[in-house]
């Protein structure tokens, strides 16, 4: 009998990364440890998750050490720790921008000696001094590489400072090491830029917490607060835990974590999140999750999720690098070889354009390109209230041409209101509110929620209902006081052959407008009609203008009400193509048919009854506030504050992020053929070379970090 094998995974944070160069490098010498399934290192995080069926832990941080970096295992103390000695750290000013300083002032002082003819041993031991003060990190990784036979940028910047000083061109050599360390420098500092994006959202967690105990208040840790625990949080405080507001009442400012520009009203039995800010009363809340399973939290760990996951056009770039580097060299090899046996000039010129050739065609630029443009369009969203889940849901969402709404909670508030009630024999309105409540008081349904409502507020009974079955996209039965009762819909009564007793109801009353007709009946006739209205929301109609005005080609709305109070809706909201009648099953066929014609479509719901059709849907968007939990797992994108009106916004982020990418690929392969060029035919010098090189490395991350400012 064979063994099973635990496979377990095991996160580290890893020190000094600042490309995904450095990312490939660890991610090739870790995976070659025994007992190492898999390797996964997201570089803009700073951590590595490795997967091995066996305990391992010393000979991870080794190898990671033996790479030229270091490596840790990632807790989260460890981790807020990391953050704050991060933000501590003197943004322009530490050990390393010393050693360039003091570099790039001997390389100046060497020009000088030379210049005036001064001694060519003097001249040579300050360069080799600057050499040695800021060459150490380009000599180590450049070691590595070549024992690991990586043909990899550090390899080519090793190569290039050799080659260079080999031929006597030791003020070029100098000057590589300079700018290869201020590039470094700068790259580190950009990347740090993008990194601190993603990791407020952890700072926002407060770490204690007032717990409420014996009528005494009491300061603990957040992590020693359990499910059921009240605690207090006094004004202008900041809320430690998800819960319910048990007694008290104040604005709170969810910004942080719905994106809702102004304070949201908080009273007894209303949802308060953790990382919310209480503005002008004390609230006591009874805890309603762990600490480790607020909704801050699961955002921060999908976030990180999210950044972890490559879109498409990124792995295609990685497996581009991956050709493109070896045929680099080769050619370089060729210059350094071939053109000297037929031409006038010498080896050494020879020698030295394949060094430049060399520094030019370094893919740094292009290989970062992506990631950074990614992580700013995921930080953009987030500081907006969105969360989404990736940058290749963020890719998926640039190339959507149909929109396909839910109707319920989506383009409606989703807080249903009886209307109206009309008897269809001789049962008074009260009795047929009270066998309606009796069956959905079972249910949670938003249609059963506000007939419970509605009976309550007019203080009828409910009965206790047996034998309840939930009929999802038709109604509901149970028995009460022993008889059976149906509450539903016109397609659940149609299968009960009941439509008969529904002939004296007026064409126009339930139907015609924006109400949702509830039947209901016994076992022998349609005893009463319940009218349920919802109202839309605020910002659908500009929401939908403004899509169908930025270019979608199509917006579509799905609802399980009848045809004509979804055409009602939907000319409210200004969507003209409506389909109705629709159970969740017929949503995914709905999705399919207009996938058909449109190729790529989004759906938005509210993330619960909806599930199986954003799940088919390219791209599907929740509308979190309904439902955080269940929107979190189920879509793609949740829209924390159930604000539509961020729809629009959150394509044209899609889109800019798209256009970025591909400017910057174009920017960084267009710019390096041409000096590639220029370093062939010699007029390309070395530090011309990394001049080019750099400048495109930072000019992408630059324009990549312009997603930020999406508007």
């Amino acid at each position: 009998m064979n063994a099973v094998t635990d496979i377990k995974s095991k996160q580290y944070s890893i020190e000094g990364m600042c490309c995904p160069n450095c990312a490939v490098s660890i991610k090739n010498a870790v995976s070659k440890v025994d007992g190492v399934e898999d390797v996964n290192i997201n570089f803009m995080n700073e951590t590595m998750t490795v997967t091995s069926p066996i305990a391992l832990g010393v000979e991870i941080i080794d190898k990671v050490k033996a790479t030229g970096y270091s490596a840790s295992t990632l807790d989260r103390p460890q981790q807020k720790e990391a953050l704050k000695e991060e933000s501590d750290k003197p943004p322009f000013w530490n050990m390393k921008m010393v050693l360039i300083t003091v570099s790039s002032i001997l390389i100046a002082t060497a020009i000088i000696v030379r210049l005036a003819a001064m001694s060519t041993f003097l001249h040579t031991t300050i360069i080799f001094l600057a050499i040695a003060l800021a060459g150490k990190p380009i000599a180590r990784k450049g070691i590595i590489a070549i024992r690991n036979f990586n043909l990899d940028m550090d390899f080519l910047m090793f190569i290039a400072v050799i080659g260079a000083i080999l031929i006597g061109e030791w003020e070029e050599a100098g000057m590589i090491v300079v700018l290869i360390a201020i590039a470094d420098w700068l790259e580190a500092a950009s990347i740090s830029r993008s990194r601190k994006a993603i990791e407020s959202l952890i700072k926002l967690a407060p770490q204690t917490a007032t717990l409420l105990r014996n009528d005494e208040e009491v300061i603990l840790p957040v992590d020693q607060i359990k499910k059921r625990d009240v605690i207090l949080v006094k004004p202008g405080d900041m809320i430690p835990l998800d819960g319910m507001v048990s007694n008290g009442s104040s604005s709170v400012d969810q910004s942080s974590i719905t994106g809702e520009s102004i304070p949201v009203p908080k009273a007894v039995d209303d949802t308060v999140l953790a990382g919310s800010i209480n503005f002008d009363g004390s609230l006591e809340i009874t805890v309603t999750k762990s600490p480790g399973d607020t909704t801050l939290v699961r955002i921060m760990k999908l976030v990180k999720q999210a950044q972890e996951q490559r879109a498409p056009v990124q792995t295609s770039i990685d497996r581009f690098a991956a050709v493109y580097t070896p045929i680099v060299v080769g050619v370089a090899v060729l210059v350094a070889t071939i053109p000297p046996l037929f031409s006038e000039l010498g080896w050494s010129v020879w020698i030295y354009r394949s060094l430049a050739l060399l520094m030019i065609a370094c893919p740094c630029a292009f290989v970062i390109s992506t990631p950074v443009t990614f992580v700013s369009g995921l930080a953009a969203a987030a500081r907006r209230g969105v969360l989404v889940k990736g940058g290749a849901i963020l890719e998926n969402l640039s190339r959507i041409k149909a929109v396909a709404f839910d109707k319920t909670g989506t383009i409606t508030e989703g807080n249903l209101i009886v209307a109206g009630i009309q008897s269809t024999n001789s049962s008074t309105k009260d009795e047929i509110l009270r066998l309606a409540a009796s069956v959905e008081s079972l249910s949670e349904h938003p249609i059963a929620r506000a007939i419970v409502t509605h009976a309550r507020t007019n203080g009828l009974n409910i009965d206790p209902s047996t034998n309840f079955r939930a009929l999802p996209g038709r109604g509901a039965v149970a028995e009460i006081n022993g008889e059976l009762i149906h509450v539903g819909n016109k397609k659940w009564f149609s299968t009960l052959d009941k439509l008969g007793k529904y002939t004296n109801l007026s064409p126009s009353s339930p139907e015609s407008e924006d109400h949702t007709s509830v039947l209901v009946g016994d076992e022998q006739q349609i005893i009463g009609v319940l009218q349920l209205k919802d109202e839309i929301r605020s910002s659908a109609f500009d929401t939908v203008k403004q899509l169908l005005s930025d270019g979608m080609q199509k917006v579509f709305m799905l609802t399980g009400d009848n045809l004509q109070v979804g055409n009602a809706i939907g000319k409210s909201a200004g969507i003209d193509r409506v389909m109705a009648n629709l159970l969740p099953e017929d949503k995914v066929t709905a999705i399919n048919e207009i996938r058909s014609k449109f190729k790529n479509v989004a759906m938005v719901g509210d993330g619960v009854n909806d599930a199986p059709a954003l799940a088919t849907s390219e791209v599907g968007i929740a509308m979190g506030g309904r439902g955080t939990d269940a929107a979190l797992e189920t879509a793609d994108i949740v829209l924390m504050g159930d604000r539509l009106d961020r729809l629009p916004w959150l394509f044209r982020l899609s889109q800019k992020t798209h256009r970025i990418i591909v400017a910057n690929i174009i920017m960084a392969i267009g710019i390096k053929f041409i000096f590639v060029m220029l370093a062939i035919t010699g007029y390309a010098t070395l530090w011309m070379a990394i001049f080019a090189d750099t400048g495109v490395t930072l000019l992408v991350i630059f324009n990549g970090m312009r997603v930020l400012s999406t508007k």
